[in-house]
């Protein structure tokens, strides 16, 4: 059936009222039913790394959450945080310290429950995460002694093995100095005996590799056999696992004296040159002024001596090492450059 003009022109009044009435009408339909799908923003979401190398490092940070966003009609309160996690792929470099890395994310990082809306964006809650080594690393085993011998005799020790390898972080073992074994009970009528002691467990984050138990070998020696040797003037060395990170700027004292009371035939085959105090670097939480431990180091065990140093600490002040020690290449190129520019300027005063 064919429109007449009237009709038409009846239609086309106020036509922009009219569109505006649908619009309006539209809209209000939807919000009533709530089929207006709107962004809504999730925060506190649970944030996992996944370590594309096993066993080579560990994530420090630990309170990382994401925050999404999701285009969906559904109520805000209809979406649960722990509906969803953030999958980080951590592919990290063999470094020999901690180290910070920048991790990007995006929505395919997003993992969700089933029939949730996806996600369109996400942000963490930091740029960046402290990544920590998994190292291995050789530490003494010590024995400790409860009870006493009789009168006028002193038990010495031999151990099997006398150092046993743990794994965990540097962070984890930096100040790891030895591990400890079982009890050894001594009573005054104890003789010479043999007998085998399990290894204490450290705790999850360190694992003890090989070695469980250690042999012990316990000798009642009279204390006529022990005699006391001075070491004066034993030179501090520094122990530094990462040079690159700080250096010695000043130190409270640069020697010290050890004191040892062992067999003599143990202490005749250590001389003055081989025995050494250290302080260790690693301890250190930064540049700047700190008091250092001091360690003594190449002697003998303390199951099988007594021994007393000092000074037992040192003042310290580091330094940030921030300029890279040049190659010698480098030096080459410098010097050649140098000899250029020199020749340059001859040649132009000869101008």
């Amino acid at each position: 059936m064919a429109i007449d003009g009237g009709s038409k022109r009846t239609f086309w009044t106020d036509w922009w009222r009219k569109l505006f009435a649908l619009i309006f009408a539209l809209i209000s339909f939807f919000l009533i039913n709530g089929k207006i799908a709107q962004n809504r923003t999730i925060e506190n979401v649970k944030v996992e790394f996944n370590i594309t190398e096993k066993n080579v490092v560990t994530v420090l940070e630990e309170n990382i959450t994401a925050k999404i966003v999701v285009n969906t009609t559904l109520p805000l309160g209809s979406l649960k945080a722990d509906s969803y996690r953030v999958v980080v792929n951590i592919t990290p470099r063999r470094e020999d310290h901690k180290y910070r890395i920048k991790v990007k994310v995006g929505p395919q990082n997003v993992r969700k429950g089933l029939l949730l809306p996806s996600a369109k964006s996400v942000t963490l809650s930091k740029e960046s995460v402290e990544l920590d080594p998994i190292i291995q690393k050789s530490v003494p085993i010590m024995v400790p002694i409860t009870g006493m011998t009789r009168p006028g005799f002193t038990a010495t020790t031999m151990l099997s093995p006398e150092t046993v390898m743990v794994e965990g972080t540097t962070e984890k073992l930096k100040n790891l100095r030895f591990v400890t074994s079982e009890e050894l009970a001594l009573t005054p009528e104890t003789m010479d005996f043999t007998c085998r002691l399990s290894l204490i467990n450290i705790g999850d984050d360190i694992r003890l590799i090989g070695a469980d138990s250690v042999e012990v070998v316990t000798k009642i020696v009279n204390d006529k056999e022990l005699i006391t040797r001075k070491y004066p003037d034993v030179p501090i060395c520094i122990v530094n696992e990462y040079p690159q990170l700080y250096a010695v700027e000043k130190i409270s004292a640069k020697s010290g004296v050890i004191e040892v009371r062992a067999l003599k035939s143990i202490l005749d085959t250590y001389t003055n040159s081989d025995v050494m105090l250290y302080i260790n670097l690693d301890e250190a939480k930064g540049p700047g002024a700190f008091r250092a431990r001091v360690y003594p180091s190449n002697l003998p065990p303390k199951n099988k001596a007594e021994i007393k140093y000092s000074p037992d600490y040192v003042d310290v002040v580091l330094f940030e090492v921030t300029k890279d020690i040049p190659s010698e290449n480098d030096v080459v190129k410098d010097e050649s450059k140098k000899t250029k520019d020199a020749n340059g300027a001859k040649a132009e005063e000869r101008k």
